[in-house]
């Protein structure tokens, strides 16, 4: 029961992400912020075991 709550929290956050993602996504600096950000998140985790 725990982690089926701990996963609907986690489902969460990510649609309030993408909300603010995309209300903010018309703005050409800030698409190439969240890019950036991005970029390097997905650089951390793939290199963090390593």
């Amino acid at each position: 029961k725990k982690a089926l709550l701990l996963n609907v929290g986690s489902s969460l956050t990510s649609f309030i992400g993408l909300y603010i993602a995309l209300s903010v996504s018309t703005q050409t600096i800030a698409q190439e912020w969240i890019s950036a950000v991005t970029a390097g998140l997905f650089l951390y985790i793939g290199l963090a075991d390593m």
